[in-house]
């Protein structure tokens, strides 16, 4: 990765994609699928309570990504 070291998130997405790609070979299915399915669920449930509670569709990831409002 030209020297750089890997951006946590980055890696993550990395991860998520490669199972996603293989969870696609077997039509979705399985155990494996469903715990995936449960940690993204899981992972967004705060992003989107605090969406909610704020009236805003911005992220707590925005402000690091320079994303404008």
């Amino acid at each position: 990765m030209d020297g750089f070291p890997a951006d946590p998130c980055t890696l993550r997405i990395q991860r998520d994609a490669a199972l996603v790609a293989d969870l696609s070979l077997g039509g979705f299915e399985g155990l494996e699928h469903r715990v995936l399915e449960d940690r993204l669920l899981w992972d967004s449930m705060p992003i989107l309570r605090d969406m909610l509670r704020s009236g805003t569709s911005r992220s707590p990831g925005d402000e690091k990504l320079n994303i404008p409002s």
